[in-house]
């Protein structure tokens, strides 16, 4: 069995998803207890205890906790899901954000520069276009076409009553 390193997967389990848009195959595996995912640079390389090459979320690898330097583009809170397009773009469920965010090839990054951690999206979904907000429904009393909610728990409401569909007028 693979021992990704040191995971804070607490109640949340991980999630992870192989980057295919490149070979060797890269590896993502989201954090949730350290607010954060993990980036492995070669899948076939891995072994036990194996340290990360690259952390999105946090500035680097020894921060840990929800958006740890503000609500940004570049911080994460409670992250339950990954995924990687054709292009190596990594889609991050930023659950306790109420948000997707979307950032460009972290690894093409790190080549570039050399940065390992610090990364900043470039596209969020769920909080109409702010990067900044991270209220469900963008604090608004009912759901639109660009509002997310976690998943789990939902949005605390004031009243007892179920929020019903509002009309259309």
């Amino acid at each position: 069995m693979l021992d990704l390193g040191k995971l804070n997967l607490g109640d949340h389990g991980a999630a992870a998803a192989v980057d295919k848009s490149t070979t060797p195959n890269r590896l993502y595996v989201t954090d949730y207890g350290n607010s954060r995912v993990l980036g492995y640079s070669n899948i076939s390389a891995l072994t036990n205890g194996a340290p990360a090459d690259l952390v999105v979320g946090q500035p680097d690898f020894s921060f840990s906790g929800c958006n740890t330097q503000s609500n940004s583009a570049a911080n994460l809170c409670g992250p339950r899901g990954v995924a990687v397009d054709s292009n190596g773009n990594l889609y991050v469920s930023d659950t306790d954000n109420n948000r997707v965010l979307v950032f460009s090839n972290p690894f093409v990054i790190k080549a570039n520069t050399g940065r390992t951690g610090g990364f900043a999206a470039f596209m969020v979904l769920g909080q109409a276009g702010g990067f900044g907000s991270r209220n469900c429904n963008v604090g608004g009393a009912y759901p639109s076409a660009s509002t997310l909610v976690r998943t789990a728990g939902g949005c605390a409401r004031r009243s007892k009553q179920p929020l019903r569909r509002r009309r259309e007028q």
